[in-house]
């Protein structure tokens, strides 16, 4: 078994959460073959199962029996001649499977199938020892090329031929459930590789596959590792066939599809962690396609899937990327620190995928009344949640994640979301690159969009530096993000979209680009921001209203380089109150380091009520506001500032056919009062500062009406 690659560690102790769960070890009779292939024999203890007791056509070396076990400590061992590739067992008896022993083969190279209808349970002593591929399965039948079956309800319907199997039938609506508990399945990893093979990266060979396809699927406190394989993991409740391809997994031929959970019962203890980190080998968690050379697919097809406290990793330190793929009918959540990562330690230029597409809901992370369970066990108060949300500890116990990372010259991960609903509550989607190489970008597409409790969406260059496993400085670009959703897009209660670049970084920030009919922001924050020495990322924002209330804030920020520019497309209201503010600021040294422009495109209504709009800049000149709307209201103590400490001022455009209320309060000399209202448009103090007013519809019926509507000059006099 191939170890982990040692980099790979960092991101599982990142993500890890470990369980310890016993089953009953209750004794099954052992193996009965059934007759219809060969002989009636029984078997027991560790026993051996030669190929005289089966029949081969070809490759496809086939095996009957009544019944299938191997109990605690024991072992079952499937022989025969070199030539045979496949293996292919299936149980008509009637009575489920329990295996809590070793499944061997002494074929090399052999896959072994093994099917039974009516349920396999896996124990917490199970363990494989082959070097092929291995297949659960409680289908009906297994189809193979070319018009071949292995009819297991019907036996008599076999047509054994030398083709190779190519899918797996279902017959009725409530296929058998495959139970793991407490148990450990690894297919044997490729070869590694050294020298100039390695650094070219070619000459790996693909890993093995695993696979579990059947009704319900449970696996609790259980690890599957394919390391630079596949892992298929497939539920159905309906007749229907599961088709393996290359590259895909199909099951359209079902009406209904079935439920898998996956779950830890347990977490580690910080001594538990540290031993971990030790080991060379995988670490115990549930799905794991990484390895050193390249990282494995991991596909999983279900009416339901439930992560609770789980993870699913395909990581590499080589020149292939890793890819999970989750496609689900009804409902996904992903809770109680779940994580679900693609992580690129090495040089590969192919970017790693997260796929995850729902007809129903999409959860991450935890619900209110969940996390203050939290808090109560563990004795934290909650004016402490601020502080402990961005601990990396807590994130690594208690919040769950979605995420792809980049370490090295390599691309990074990209997500891809499909959902109704997408809801994020106390959890994570990062895409971020501590690394030279660029992060990956996030897609969202939805109807809904909701962001509460913390709940935050990320894409960044140097993320989470503080944390002393990860490399000071990134100098990637931070990706870019894309959320489409049909219905709304809610932030609330302090979560976040974000893509930026942290301090000790030298790439850009990435951009944001929403689409929604609704935004809403309340006591939260979009974000394209640059801490680092490179400039900051875009917002570009189309919706039909736009509501800012309780502190919230779209802003982009450059500390060293310049501004981003926000671009907001409203078709009918915007309204911020309550101190949010929308801001593209530039706090760079140098004078190239300008502020970002802003521009509000469009509303039929803007108000602007105790809140700021700024575009201002240090070294830099300021940028520019350009506010495009039929009616402006501007109340309360509200700002507008498009200034710059040491450069050039920006311009304020205003194109409005109706203002009202008080604009902004100017100090003296800032306009010359009258004779300000006798020109349309007045820059001052050598045009360094700009203020422009456009009517497209009507035009002030006097000075007078010009001055009250638009600005009241503070009473300080020269």
């Amino acid at each position: 078994m191939q170890p982990i690659l040692k980099e790979n560690k960092m991101l599982i102790k990142r993500f890890i959460i470990v369980g310890c769960f016993l089953i009953s070890t209750n004794l099954y009779a052992e193996a009965i073959t059934d007759g219809t292939l060969g002989r009636v024999e029984s078997l027991s203890g560790d026993f051996t199962i030669p190929d005289n007791l089966g029949q081969q056509e070809g490759g496809n070396l086939f095996h009957s029996f009544q019944t299938f076990n191997i109990n605690t400590g024991e072992s079952a061992t499937f022989t025969g001649p070199s030539s045979v590739e496949n293996i292919i067992s299936r149980v008509t008896g009637r009575s489920e499977s329990f295996i809590d022993g070793t499944l061997s083969s002494k074929i090399d190279g052999a896959n072994l199938y093994l099917l039974n209808p009516s349920g396999i349970l896996f124990g917490e002593n199970a363990s494989l020892d082959i070097t092929g591929s291995f297949h659960a399965s409680t289908a009906d039948v297994l189809h193979l090329e070319e018009g071949g079956r292995f009819d297991v309800t019907n036996p008599s319907n076999s047509l054994l031929t030398v083709a190779q199997p190519a899918a797996f039938g279902f017959l009725g609506n409530d296929p058998g459930a495959i139970t793991l508990e407490g148990t450990r399945i690894v297919v044997e990893a490729p070869p590694e590789l050294e020298g100039p093979e390695r650094d070219e990266g070619r000459g790996f060979d693909e890993g093995k596959t695993l696979s579990l396809i059947g009704g319900d699927l449970l696996i609790k406190d259980s690890t599957l590792l394919a390391p630079n394989g596949r892992i298929n993991l497939v539920s159905v409740a309906s007749k229907g066939q599961v088709v393996v391809t290359s590259g895909e997994l199909l099951t359209n031929s079902f009406e209904k599809r079935g439920k898998i959970t996956l779950s830890q019962s347990a977490w580690p203890t910080h001594e538990e962690l540290d031993e971990l980190e030790k080991r060379s080998g995988p670490l115990p968690g549930n799905l794991d396609v990484s390895a050193k050379e390249g990282a494995g697919q991991v596909f999983i097809r279900a009416g339901q899937f439930i992560s609770n406290n789980a993870w699913i990793f395909a990581d590499t330190a080589g020149y292939k990327n890793g890819l999970i793929d989750i496609v689900v009918d009804e409902e996904m959540r992903l809770t109680n620190s779940t994580k679900i990562t693609v992580g690129n330690f090495g040089m590969s230029q192919e970017s790693g995928l997260i796929t995850l597409t729902t007809n129903g809901s999409l959860f991450v992370g935890l619900t209110q009344e969940e996390f203050e369970n939290i808090l109560d066990k563990e004795g934290i108060p909650p004016s402490a949640i601020p502080k402990l949300i961005k601990n990396p500890t807590f994130q690594q116990y208690f919040l769950s994640t979605i995420g792809t990372g980049n370490f090295d010259s390599g691309t990074g991960g990209n997500i891809q979301i499909t959902t109704p609903k997408l809801e994020v509550s106390y959890g994570l989607i990062e895409a971020f690159t501590e690394g030279p190489g660029n992060a990956g970008n996030i897609q969202i597409n939805a109807q809904e969009v909701n962001l509460q409790n913390y709940g935050s969406i990320n894409a960044a260059t140097g993320y989470n530096s503080e944390m002393p496993y990860f490399i000071e400085s990134g100098s990637g670009q931070a990706g870019n993000m894309t959320i489409n959703a049909t219905n709304k897009i809610a932030l609330s209660n302090f979560s976040s979209i974000t893509v930026g670049a942290d301090n000790g970084t030298t790439g850009d920030a990435g951009n944001i680009d929403l689409n929604t009919p609704h935004l809403t922001l309340n006591s939260a924050q979009i974000t394209a921001y640059n801490a680092g020495e490179g400039d900051a990322g875009s917002i570009d924002i189309t919706t039909d209203t736009a509501l800012l209330t309780g502190k919230s804030s779209i802003y982009t920020e450059a500390k060293n380089a310049g501004g981003g520019n926000i671009r907001l497309n409203v078709r009918d209201n915007l309204l911020m109150a309550d101190d949010s503010w929308i801001t593209a600021e530039a706090f760079g040294d140098k004078p190239e380091d300008k502020g970002g422009n802003l521009a509000i495109s469009n509303p039929a209504l803007f108000t602007l009520d105790n809140s700021r709009l700024l575009a201002n800049a240090h070294a830099g000149n300021g940028g520019n506001i350009d506010i495009n709307t039929k009616q402006f209201n501007v109340l309360g103590e509200s700002k507008i500032d498009v200034s710059s400490e040491l450069g050039l001022n920006g311009e304020l455009i205003l194109n409005s056919t109706k203002l009202k209320d008080e604009f902004l309060v100017l100090s003296p000399p800032t306009f010359h009062d009258i004779a300000l209202s006798l020109s349309r448009c007045e820059g001052l103090t050598n045009k360094l500062s700009s203020f422009y007013l456009i009517s497209r519809d009507t035009s002030p019926q006097s000075p007078g009406d010009l001055k009250t509507n638009l600005f009241v000059p503070s009473d300080e006099t020269d």
